[in-house]
């Protein structure tokens, strides 16, 4: 009786800690997309200013590198959203045989700021 208790106390456990771990990953998807959005515009402005005579070509570029690392980091987050679902799925034993393995679950609750 003691080991199911525990057993079930573990799986549940489990099932919470990734829902929270997808809430997370979801959250840091946005984070990222705010991230390149804002390095894209940096870059809007970069190409304005070398365009003018403003700004050196260098800017230009690290503006541009700082592009393609927000891109990386986007895509980053992305997968971990990708196997933050799947670790879930596994947790709560989904089949991985039906369709619905490849729907993505959104999280409807998320933690409380204060």
């Amino acid at each position: 009786e003691a080991e199911y208790q525990q057993e079930v106390h573990d799986q549940l456990a489990g099932v919470l800690t990734g829902y929270w771990d997808l809430v997370l990953t979801r959250r840091s998807v946005r984070v990222a997309q705010a991230s390149l959005e804002a390095a894209r515009e940096l870059e809007r402005i970069h190409a304005i200013r070398f365009e003018t005579g403003a700004t050196p070509l260098a800017d230009l570029l690290q503006a541009r590198a700082q592009v393609a690392e927000r891109e990386d980091a986007l895509l980053v987050a992305e997968s971990a959203v990708l196997d933050a679902q799947d670790d879930l799925l596994t947790r709560l034993n989904w089949s991985s045989e039906g369709r619905e393995w490849l729907v993505p679950i959104e999280p409807v609750d998320g933690p409380e700021l204060v």
